[in-house]
């Protein structure tokens, strides 16, 4: 299908969908990228988290949003709201972002990607079957934990963190969901996504950000070898699913997201270096790995691409690109506490916190 065929194609099925989340970083993009096709975008959020989307948003070529500020257990509310708007599918994006093994990060798990799903379950519950949306939820690899590769699909789940516990339960709400009948749905896994307005609590940002800021990177020896996909083929293939799931296509409830080709940590944080132009800043080796590191990991994507999904983004290209962003908007360092500073090689007793090298 022609790219302008395929545009028509989504703009038709889904005239008008809504996104939970939508001032996060998946969230902006993917905002901006249905926008650019044509789709009406009902947006959702927490109260607070506006400002700084809004200018991501714009700096994307996204359109002026309204988004509506949305306490997470508002059943009724959100029930009304879905009654109302008509939406051919729902992104449920929002959720805890804190990948820390943390007290508070259990409690995040729970309060902000469990309960808030669950919610959203009992609302289209309470729709007429005939009016129910599709249903887009984004997993993670997190899910899979200490399950030994391959990371395929069937694989029995061994989440190691507060963030993988609360996103294997997400599924599994997802997937009791499609079992009863109650809507149709995918829940897709996603290997370390990268892109514009990402902040810096993930390697590539971390490492983009220091070294645009002059401050030194610590990392590990990054040897551990992981996928990373780039956030527009991330929002390129929940389009085409949600695209998928309206024309009544069958396809399985759980789908690891197609991503570039497995690579180290540290052949990454070498991508981000070169897009610099600089010839240091990196201090590979200063931390060390985990004692629970698992150094090869990364989720199967072949049932994917049988299904014609693919990561079409190449990661230097990717990161190219990713650097440029931040590159031209400053703002978004500076609206985050980062500010130009003298050479890392120049600060070498400088130490900003761990890059996340996790997915």
């Amino acid at each position: 299908m022609g790219k302008g065929k395929a545009e028509r194609a989504l703009a038709e099925v889904l005239p008008r969908i809504l996104v939970t989340g939508a001032n996060g970083f998946i969230g902006c993009n993917l905002v901006c990228a249905a926008q650019d096709v044509g789709i009406d975008v009902v947006a959702l959020d927490r109260p607070g988290t506006g400002d700084l989307a809004e200018r991501t948003r714009a700096s994307l070529g996204g359109k002026p949003l309204h988004v509506e500020e949305w306490d997470a257990l508002e059943c009724g509310r959100l029930a009304d709201a879905l009654s109302r708007k008509r939406c051919a599918a729902i992104f449920h994006l929002a959720g805890s972002t804190d990948r820390r093994r943390t007290a508070s990060a259990w409690t995040a798990a729970a309060r902000d990607t469990v309960l808030p799903l669950a919610e959203l379950t009992a609302a289209i519950s309470e729709l007429p079957a005939t009016e129910r949306p599709v249903v887009i939820v984004p997993g993670s690899q997190m899910e899979y934990g200490q399950a030994a590769m391959p990371w395929t699909e069937d694989k029995v789940c061994m989440p190691n963190t507060p963030y993988g516990v609360g996103k294997l339960a997400a599924t599994m709400f997802c997937q009791s969901a499609v079992r009863t009948g109650m809507t149709r749905a995918v829940v897709l896994r996603l290997a370390t996504v990268f892109g514009p307005g990402q902040k810096p609590t993930m390697l590539i940002p971390e490492v983009i950000l220091g070294l645009l800021t002059g401050r030194a990177v610590p990392m590990s020896s990054g040897v551990q070898i992981r996928r990373f996909v780039f956030v527009r083929d991330v929002c390129a293939a929940m389009l085409h699913i949600a695209l998928c799931l309206g024309r009544g296509d069958d396809m399985p409830t759980v789908l690891n997201a197609p991503a570039c080709a497995p690579v180290s940590v540290a052949q990454v944080a070498d991508c981000c270096l070169q897009a610099s132009g600089r010839q240091s800043g990196l201090c590979l080796g200063a931390l060390p790995l985990r004692e629970d590191e698992v150094k090869t990991a990364w989720p199967d994507s072949s049932l994917a691409e049988t299904l014609g999904l693919a990561a079409v983004a190449q990661l230097e290209e990717a990161v190219k690109d990713t650097f440029a962003w931040y590159a031209h908007n400053l703002w978004f360092a500076e609206s985050l506490g980062y500010s130009a500073e003298h050479p890392a090689a120049d600060r070498p007793s400088e130490v900003v916190k761990r890059p996340c090298e996790e997915g």
